[in-house]
């Protein structure tokens, strides 16, 4: 995967090549004016998809068997 960074000292921006994104995220704000978060995060490369939800965990499974399933 061919990939480049330029950071500063407050962010980040990562450059992937050949690879699709996508995530949701989700802010709810209670009456106290605390929140959650929660997201959801889907990238593929390859015939490669990881997945990451926050508070379950992540993993890594081949796109033919998301397919077949």
């Amino acid at each position: 995967m061919n990939s480049s960074i330029n950071a500063s000292s407050k962010q980040a921006y990562h450059t992937f090549v050949n690879a699709e994104f996508t995530g949701a995220f989700d802010r709810i704000v209670n009456n106290d004016l605390t929140y959650l978060c929660y997201y959801h995060i889907f990238i593929k490369f390859g015939d490669k998809v990881y997945i990451e939800v926050k508070g379950i965990g992540d993993v890594v499974i081949s796109f033919a068997e998301i397919i077949a399933a």
